[in-house]
């Protein structure tokens, strides 16, 4: 089987070039109020420059989300800079996750999306939340910050 190379570096397609991770083990909270409003989880980014502008960007992320409030629609989306890829549009059926906390108690979700930026310009991935009432915790249950959890976002620059 012939390997196909990219013109600059010499790297079969396929090939990580390279790995940027961004990990967190304390607690991040936001009082959001509504369902189809959503913000960015503090530190919950990480950036990366490509090599080629035919690579691919895989995507990968776990997050451990808690609500202060029992029967809370919790929604995730991912971003490339300011534009959403995955969960575009301002619904929240329309998003990268969902979850619906009957209790206070953690809700793990997570996602692997492979991107095609064409740039070799830094880029920014990072993640969003929205929900109704109440606090939403990252790496916390809504009762109590009795156990805290890690989450992390990580991106591979897959050569084309």
């Amino acid at each position: 089987m012939a390997l196909t190379k990219i013109a600059d570096g010499g790297m079969p397609a396929g090939a990580v070039l390279q790995v940027k991770q961004t990990s967190l083990n304390t607690v991040v909270s936001a009082s959001l109020s509504s369902e189809s409003t959503f913000v960015d989880i503090s530190g919950m980014s990480v950036s990366i420059t490509p090599i080629s502008s035919s690579s691919k960007i895989l995507v990968s992320y776990s997050l451990n989300l808690g609500h202060s409030v029992s029967d809370q629609n919790n929604s995730v989306r991912l971003m490339r800079d300011t534009t959403a890829i995955v969960g575009s549009g301002g619904s929240t059926a329309n998003v990268t996750n969902f979850s619906r906390n009957t209790t206070t108690q953690i809700n793990e979700v997570s996602t692997q999306y492979l991107d095609l930026p064409s740039t070799t310009s830094a880029v920014t991935y990072k993640v969003q939340w929205a929900s109704g009432t109440g606090t939403f915790y990252l790496n916390r249950r809504g009762g109590n910050a009795q156990f805290v959890c890690v989450s992390t976002i990580t991106v591979m620059e897959i050569a084309g």
